[in-house]
């Protein structure tokens, strides 16, 4: 449908903003952020080279299969320097190679690069979730009186908590509407890039915001 494409193109323009936006505040940004940077221009690239796959190729399973790892990998990085118990025991190393090697063998035995990678996919879900609800609980544990809406990472949390939890939600959906309502199966499609647009669009304003944004405590 012609929306979705045109929602398709918003959602590509906010993410090549956000990589823009946090280039610019790059020297502003704390360790940690550098690497949810890095994730968001690994998110743009592949998108790029997705598009020019699907346009020249006619297809993109491949350059999207070996991204999810990527991604998963770096936002584990990320997950451990931001969380205090995860950097003082180097846990999101270890849960970004274990996460990798995992895929890897999905890519090997069960899913090879040029089929919908959704056992791992399935995977990613639940770990980068189950890593943002462990980020809130140190958060509040260790930060007492913390304002949390002051805190960058709180809100790069909560974005992936929020973008992880919708499209696990939607997946789950499109099952459904693929096997029983087929003709209505682009509105699962028009939700997916929709929680896309307000992801990048929240993740381009806490880049533009970053530098106002100093913890602050009551």
């Amino acid at each position: 449908m012609d929306i979705v494409f045109k929602l398709q193109y918003l959602y590509m323009a906010l993410l090549l903003l956000a990589s823009v936006i946090g280039g610019y505040r790059y020297k502003q940004f704390d360790k940690p952020t550098k690497f949810f940077y890095f994730f968001i221009c690994a998110a743009c690239l592949t998108e790029i080279i997705g598009y020019i796959s699907s346009m020249k190729w006619k297809g993109n399973m491949p350059i999207y299969s070996i991204y999810s790892l990527l991604e998963f990998g770096v936002l584990s990085l990320y997950f451990n320097f931001s969380i205090d118990s995860f950097k003082a025991r180097n846990i999101g190393i270890y849960i970004a190679i274990g996460g990798i090697l995992l895929g890897i063998l999905n890519i090997i035995f069960l899913q090879p690069l040029n089929s919908y990678n959704s056992y791992y996919l399935f995977f990613e879900a639940i770990g980068i979730i189950t890593m943002c609800l462990f980020s809130f609980f140190r958060m509040l544990l260790r930060e007492e009186g913390l304002v949390l809406y002051t805190y960058p990472h709180f809100w790069f949390a909560a974005v992936l908590a929020f973008f992880w939890s919708i499209t696990f939600l939607n997946w789950g959906l499109y099952d459904y509407f693929y096997d029983h309502e087929k003709a209505k199966a682009w509105i699962v499609s028009i939700s997916n890039i929709s929680v896309n647009i307000l992801t990048y669009a929240t993740i381009t304003g806490i880049f533009f915001l970053y530098p106002k944004m100093k913890p602050r405590y009551v």
